[in-house]
């Protein structure tokens, strides 16, 4: 998150929002009441009828809206901001915007303490994490967010049941861990019983180097 521009005396704050993390503060800071402005996408209608042009065909506008509702989706990019527009077309209705990261936006506000703790808080560089939780069996990785633990794979190394050292491939099972890891870049805290994942470093190691 990046303020862009503020004035305390009119209670207005131009702010980046840059990531998922943003929207889930912004989500902690927005309240029913509040004024907020942004560009978005809104049906055309006709100034005549309002009659809705065809379905999907939307322009870019600049609205104002006094919040009613929000709702944010833990895990995905989606925070949705509902208001009653008061500048812009269509004054009086209702509107839903996006938020979309990156996406400049304008909150007009009584400011506490505590609005500003957040925007301090998310002003700071929180790196995500992933961690590895693991044994001879399964497997599972997750991603740790400021609003949650995202489980991102669950791996099995079908080393069970009668048979199950003519299944087991630890090489294979260990290769998958590895490619599930890959694919998310990101500082990465291994754990899990006995020497299993000890095991798991040298053979990631062998393969990065």
């Amino acid at each position: 998150m990046k303020v862009l521009h503020a004035d305390m005396k009119k209670g207005e704050m131009k702010i980046l929002i840059q990531s998922r993390e943003d929207c889930w503060h912004l989500y902690n800071i927005i309240e029913e009441g509040d004024i907020f402005s942004a560009f978005t996408f809104r049906s055309k209608e006709k100034a005549t009828d309002k009659i809705r042009s065809k379905k999907g065909e939307k322009e870019k506008v600049y609205l104002k809206v006094r919040v009613t509702g929000k709702e944010f989706q833990e895990f995905t990019d989606r925070l949705r901001i509902r208001g009653v527009i008061i500048e812009g077309e269509e004054t009086g209705a209702y509107h839903t915007f996006n938020i979309d990261p990156p996406m400049e936006i304008k909150i007009e506000k009584e400011w506490k303490d505590y609005h500003l703790k957040r925007i301090e808080e998310a002003i700071r560089i929180h790196p995500k994490f992933a961690i590895l939780a693991m044994d001879d069996e399964e497997a599972t990785i997750a991603v740790v967010h400021e609003y949650g633990v995202e489980e991102v794979a669950h791996i099995f190394s079908h080393r069970s049941g009668k048979n199950y050292e003519e299944k087991y491939d630890e090489k294979e099972y260990y290769g998958q861990i590895l490619k599930k890891i890959q694919e998310r870049s990101l500082p990465l805290a291994i754990v899990g019983p006995g020497f299993e994942k000890e095991k798991f470093i040298s053979f990631a190691k062998g393969k990065i180097d």
